[in-house]
């Protein structure tokens, strides 16, 4: 078997007795690696997801492991990772696309993801972080969930998305959009 920081060693609560969570903020899976469920009997956690990856701050080897975390979401979206767990920290992202089928939340409940720099979304998932500049949504299913908007949110072609209990600061551009559903944020300031 090989050794994977993901699964962050022997004090992990979801080996050997196949927890809810892996560590705070990340849930073990319900199924096992064969597609069955779960059921808290099973000797091991089947925890692993290879899928899964860690933007922190790092100044050596960067692998996308808890210890090994990438330094930007941009540098994660770019290894293939699809399921983008940020440590709390300030991250230079402009530029940086989340396309279809990956999603972006922080890690744990302690502390700030803030995203600088423009940030485009097409088809992604990003929940609960602060983005300080302009943020562009296209794409369809694209989905922004409890995040805080500190510059521009224009939504062009977003078809079947979803822009859902947000704090958006700089206004709200829904000039291109073709069918985003729009709840529960509040919104201040004038879109440019």
């Amino acid at each position: 078997v090989k050794s994977d920081g993901r699964l962050s060693g022997s004090d992990n609560p979801a080996i050997g007795a196949a927890a809810d969570t892996i560590v705070e903020g990340v849930p073990a899976p319900a199924t096992d690696i064969t597609g069955a469920a779960r059921t808290k009997k099973e000797a091991g956690a089947y925890a692993f997801d290879p899928t899964m990856v860690f933007v922190g701050e790092n100044s050596g080897e960067e692998t996308g492991s808890s210890s090994k975390p990438y330094t930007s979401v941009s540098h994660a979206v770019a290894a293939g990772g699809t399921n983008i767990v940020v440590k709390p920290g300030a991250y230079e992202e402009d530029g940086v696309t989340i396309p279809a089928g990956t999603t972006v939340k922080p890690y744990g409940e302690n502390g700030s993801v803030v995203l600088n720099g423009a940030v485009a979304v097409n088809g992604g998932s990003v929940s609960g972080v602060v983005f300080s500049g302009a943020v562009t949504v296209s794409g369809s299913d694209s989905e922004l969930k409890n995040d805080q908007f500190k510059a521009a949110l224009k939504v062009v072609g977003a078809a079947d998305s979803l822009i859902s209990s947000n704090d958006i600061q700089a206004g709200l551009d829904l000039s291109g959009d073709t069918g985003t559903t729009v709840e529960n944020n509040v919104i201040s300031g004038a879109a440019a």
